[in-house]
């Protein structure tokens, strides 16, 4: 594999190769589709082996887990893998987390993600303890390419621990990202509002199987994706040409949008402000544009 040559010290244009808006990438790739088609079929089966458990990565809800989870999944794009990232960034006129503010909401990430009983919550204790684990996960955006389904590992890791499972078929992505939003601090401010997730976790909850369910070989060479798995790389897709070249960029942007939520419950995403975005008897939202469990 060719090397990245990205620079840690780096500033934005580092990311990129020269004169494009194609991240380095350890394929050598220079075309963006090509990019995104590879990166989705090595994330995805990188994610089918945490899945089946074929490989351990200790739980421990901080930092360290986080870095630990997308160096699993990126290890053969990207040469930052498992890395934060050295720039801001941000989306439609709002930012996530300034880098040096990383840290903070990390550390919210944790204090919220040990603070439950999980193996003992009841549905609506799921549905909040989740909210506040994803609000300050999602303005930390910590990684510079990724914090979707690294972020949808994490919650993954922290239900298996419950009597509960995470249904991402349930959530339209359009309303994943317009409550993922909803989520970031008011302008000015430091603080997430995890209230407006836990609508989205509440409708996400399902119960999780008493057995064992029968896992199907790892996705590789010789094996096409599994309808889940295709379903998902075509929400990238669709996402990635929301979102134009690289993938955000520098400067104030926005709260979280959701990669990684697939396609199924469907409510109208209204709205300037906090209209409507899960559909009836779900109440207010707010509109998207940030990336929650995005690329």
């Amino acid at each position: 594999m060719p090397a990245g040559n990205w620079d840690p010290a780096g500033d934005w244009d580092s990311y990129f190769w020269p004169g494009s808006q194609v991240l380095r990438n350890l394929y050598g790739l220079r075309e963006a589709d090509e990019l995104a088609r590879r990166e989705y079929i090595s994330t995805a089966r990188r994610a089918r082996q945490l899945t089946r458990g074929d490989v351990s990565i200790e739980a421990t809800f901080d930092a360290a887990h986080l870095r630990a989870l997308h160096r699993h999944l990126f290890r053969d794009v990207f040469e930052w893998a498992g890395r934060f990232r050295t720039v801001d960034i941000a989306k439609d006129g709002r930012g996530f987390a300034p880098q040096r503010l990383i840290g903070h909401y990390l550390d919210q990430t944790r204090v919220a993600a040990v603070g439950v009983d999980w193996a003992h919550v009841d549905r609506g204790g799921f549905a909040r303890g989740m909210a506040a684990v994803y609000a300050p996960l999602n303005q930390a955006h910590p990684f510079r390419e990724g914090n979707g389904r690294t972020g949808r590992a994490f919650l993954d890791a922290i239900a298996e621990t419950s009597p509960f499972r995470l249904d991402h078929a349930r959530i339209d992505p359009a309303v994943w990202n317009q409550r993922s939003a909803m989520s970031g601090p008011d302008l000015g401010y430091l603080q997430v509002q995890p209230q407006w997730l836990e609508p989205v976790f509440a409708a996400m909850t399902a119960p999780r199987p008493a057995a064992p369910v029968a896992e199907r070989p790892a996705v590789g060479e010789g094996r096409a994706l599994s309808e889940e798995e295709r379903r998902m790389a075509d929400f990238y897709r669709r996402y990635q040409k929301t979102q134009g070249p690289g993938a955000g960029h520098p400067g104030p942007g926005t709260p979280g949008a959701g990669e990684d939520a697939q396609q199924a419950y469907r409510g109208p995403a209204t709205g300037q402000g906090r209209g409507s975005g899960l559909g009836p008897g779900f109440g207010s939202g707010r509109d998207s544009g940030r990336g929650g469990l995005g690329r």
